[in-house]
């Protein structure tokens, strides 16, 4: 039960996401401590950082229900839509993609992508199962995880952007003691950004998620976490 008490406290924490309208009101907490502890029940300092750099650091965290994940876009300050090339509407968007056998390359059936806010009018968690290289289904809102894009006020008129995702193990078929491999992608339209927690460049052009090899993800071993501590 206490458990199941956890998991309905993050559900709810994160069944929104934070409009351009609502970034003002959102909680303050001053920027040291988000460095150090993280922020909506991250165990920032229980968490492996596999990506730590000054546009973005991107931590993961697991216990025997959830592999929990967070990312933090210094640098994007604004929660507004943009356009497209084609003028449609655009929002802040991320993807959390797992090699979930840890190969290096696309298992069909297997490997998943986990998307927040693919369009202004999806807000929350999307995912998608891969299919082979480069092919995947459609965009599916079935995940028992949880996710949200929101902002943090980290200082009078400094806000700063924070992605997270809670993905159960059982939802993934892994367990603690296996292998997985993975890479967080981000994007903005206000300010014009994209961050990916590989090191992944494209000759200053801009990229979709998919552009990142599997061979530049992550390593990371899922291995025994406490409790969810939520403040």
């Amino acid at each position: 039960m206490k458990h199941l008490a956890a998991y309905l406290i993050f559900a709810a924490a994160f069944s929104f996401a934070v409009k351009a309208d609502d970034a003002e009101n959102a909680p303050a907490l001053s920027l040291s401590r988000l460095k150090e502890q993280g922020v909506y029940g991250f165990p920032q300092k229980s968490a492996t950082v596999l990506c730590d750099q000054p546009e973005l650091r991107f931590s993961v965290w697991n216990n025997d229900e959830y592999l929990f994940a967070q990312a933090v876009v210094w640098k994007d300050d604004d929660a507004s839509l943009g356009k497209t090339d084609d003028n449609r509407e655009i929002g802040d968007w991320s993807v959390l993609m797992l090699d979930l056998d840890a190969d290096g390359k696309a298992t069909p059936n297997v490997d998943r992508d986990y998307t927040l806010n693919p369009w202004p009018e999806m807000n929350g968690l999307y995912c998608q199962i891969s299919m082979g290289e480069r092919s995947s289904t459609g965009l599916k809102s079935d995940s028992h995880g949880r996710g949200a894009i929101r902002y943090i006020n980290v200082a009078v008129g400094k806000q700063v952007r924070v992605d997270t995702f809670l993905i159960p193990l059982t939802e993934i078929s892994r367990q603690v003691g296996d292998r997985i491999r993975l890479c967080y992608w981000g994007q903005s339209p206000k300010p014009m950004l994209t961050v990916n927690s590989a090191g992944y460049a494209r000759d200053g052009k801009d990229y979709f998620s998919y552009r990142i090899p599997l061979s530049k993800y992550h390593n990371y071993n899922l291995t025994k976490g406490d409790e969810i501590n939520f403040f």
